[in-house]
C-alpha cells in the first residue's frame, strides 16, 4: 500500500539538475509489521510516500522505500533527471556494487537458498538500469545541521508508521 501526498514547498530543485529522494524503512521484529517512507524533492513541490506491511523485514522495508520513490519518478517527467537516492541503510546503498555477483550467483546463498527479498531486489536492478542514479549513504539519526534532514523526517515516518500499526495490532 503506498500513500502519496505533497508537502508544502520544502526545497525547490532547478531545471535540469537531479532529483534527491531520502527513503528509509522500519520494521517490528516480534509482529512482523513494518512501514516504510520516501520523500523525493521536485520542482515546485516534494512528494511524500509511505506505507506499511505486515509480515516483512527491515531489509525488504528499505528496499520497499526505494523502489516506491524510483517507480514514482519513473512514472513522472522527472525521470530522464539523475537521481541522488539517500539512505542510511549500508545493505540498500551497497546494493550497486554487489548487483554483479548476486546476478552471476542466481540470487542464491553459497548454501544454494534464494536470497531473502529476492523479489525485489529484481525490480531494484532493474530500475537501477533503467534510471540515472546513484545511492548514498548518509549517516542515521542524525540530528545536527542547519540544513532540513529529510533522512531524519523519513525515519521518524517509518517508524510512526510502525509504532502505530503495531498498537492497533494489539488493541491498544
Amino acid at each position: 500500500m503506498f500513500v502519496y501526498s505533497c508537502l508544502e514547498n520544502i526545497q525547490t530543485i532547478a531545471p535540469g539538475k537531479e532529483l534527491s529522494v531520502y527513503t528509509d524503512g522500519s520494521c517490528h521484529p516480534v509482529s512482523g509489521i513494518g512501514g516504510w517512507a520516501a520523500i523525493i524533492l521536485e520542482d515546485g513541490g516534494n512528494v511524500l510516500l509511505s506505507g506499511k506491511e505486515t509480515d516483512t523485514n527491515h531489509h525488504r522495508m528499505e528496499i520497499t522505500a526505494a523502489l516506491c520513490a524510483l517507480r514514482h519518478i519513473q512514472s513522472t517527467a522527472s525521470h530522464s533527471r539523475p537521481i541522488v537516492l539517500y539512505t542510511d541503510s549500508q545493505y540498500l546503498a551497497d546494493l550497486p556494487q554487489r548487483k554483479g555477483k548476486l546476478l552471476a550467483a542466481g540470487m542464491r546463498t553459497r548454501k544454494g537458498d534464494l536470497l531473502p527479498n529476492t523479489d525485489l531486489l529484481i525490480q531494484l536492478f532493474a530500475l537501477l538500469n533503467a534510471l540515472v542514479m546513484e545511492i548514498v549513504k548518509v549517516p542515521s539519526h542524525e540530528k545536527t545541521g542547519r540544513l532540513r534532514n529529510y533522512n531524519r523526517e523519513v525515519d521518524k515516518l517509518s517508524r510512526k508508521i510502525v509504532r502505530e500499526a503495531v498498537r492497533k495490532c494489539m488493541g491498544l
